[in-house]
């Protein structure tokens, strides 16, 4: 289970079970007519118009279909996994953003993360994320050079808070009662909001930096004085996520049993709902819909503590090594706190640990 290799085994897993399962019950040819038709089963109409380019918009407006879906649904389960997964995303945005800023990152692949943020947000997180970890865990970056430049970490803060708070524009919209077409815009602007965290962090860190020179130089005498504000990044992120994880859980465990809004409704796939909710209709999709989350959010929770263990142990010398306990422990706060709040502590714990090995190596 520690071996990268898994994680690409773990993204096929996730092709066949999303897209599979999607194109099998029905789920795909559902979502399709609606973009046919520019109508929803219960009468609401889809907005056509995103960018003003046809061909884009006619594809992405599949994306928008699903994501409606799910943060209009009338049950309380389908819009509270979405809320749960989205901000597992916005975690796993802020990992892969820390790492693409290590002065040792030659790959353009992991240099420039925005690509692969906008294809797990539309294409599946089970499936392509996995192959990015894969990629990340590879790679040999950290032994080159671990340490980020100065005025950039100090930019990862304010961008954890920005990556919390872009979900909201997915479900503030449905609070606020507004129309369809207005929310739908909202859906297709938290498509674009991976531009917006780049946006975000590059503002944040020109301060301390010129025109000319856009990162601060590294200080040889003190070259890990970016630490503090990358460990706090982390752990603000842990924070965050563990605080959605267990506003969910105690949500489903404080209403009554005759609520929608159960920890059984919620996390455990049930493929037989699709098929004895009436064809075509309303609930049918939702199904589907919600289907698809709930293996998305299994299958990414494997992903990030197959991950962030792999990263933890590989930057603990070997002596030290307790692979198992490590391992335990990720799974125990995976299943208390959540995934992203787990792995965020665990690459926290890692980060001390990579800097003293860098130290050990040299010395």
């Amino acid at each position: 289970m520690e071996s990268p290799r898994s994680l690409l085994a773990l993204s096929a897993v996730g092709c066949i079970m999303l897209w599979g399962v999607m194109l099998v019950n029905g789920t795909l040819d559902g979502v399709s007519n609606v973009v046919q038709t520019g109508k929803f089963p219960d009468g609401r109409l889809l907005r056509n118009t995103f960018t003003g380019y046809a061909l884009f918009d006619q594809k992405f407006s599949n994306v928008v279909v699903f994501f409606d879906l799910l943060s209009n649904a009338k049950p309380d389960a389908p819009r509270w996994l979405l809320f749960h997964l989205c901000n597992l995303l916005g975690a796993i945005d802020t990992w892969v953003l820390i790492e693409s800023r290590r002065r040792g990152v030659r790959n353009p692949f992991l240099r420039h993360t925005i690509i692969f943020i906008f294809m797990w947000n539309i294409a599946g997180a089970a499936f392509v994320t996995p192959i990015y970890f894969y990629l990340i865990c590879s790679s040999g970056y950290t032994a080159r050079d671990a340490t980020i430049p100065l005025n950039e970490a100090r930019g990862f803060p304010p961008t954890v808070v920005a990556n919390a708070l872009f979900p909201l524009l997915l479900f503030v919209p449905t609070w606020q009662n507004w129309s369809s077409h207005d929310h739908q815009g909202y859906i297709g602007l938290y498509h674009f909001t991976p531009m917006l965290m780049i946006v975000t962090v590059v503002l944040c860190s020109r301060p301390g930096t010129s025109l000319t020179v856009f990162e601060s130089p590294k200080d040889k005498k003190a070259p890990h004085k970016d630490v503090p504000w990358v460990v706090a990044s982390f752990l603000a992120t842990g924070l965050i996520s563990a605080a959605v994880h267990l506003y969910v859980i105690a949500n489903a465990l404080a209403l009554p049993s005759t609520s929608d809004l159960t920890l059984h409704r919620l996390f455990w796939p049930r493929p037989q709902n699709v098929y004895t909710a009436p064809q075509n209709s309303q609930e049918a999709l939702l199904e589907g819909a919600h289907l698809f989350t709930q293996l998305d959010a299994l299958l990414l929770s494997a992903a990030c503590v197959i991950f962030t263990h792999h990263l933890l142990q590989s930057a603990t010398p070997p002596k030290s090594r307790d692979s198992m306990r490590d391992m335990w422990k990720n799974i125990l706060g995976t299943v208390c706190l959540g995934p992203g709040a787990a792995g965020s502590f665990a690459l926290a714990a890692r980060e001390w640990r990579l800097r003293q090995l860098v130290e050990t190596k040299i010395e």
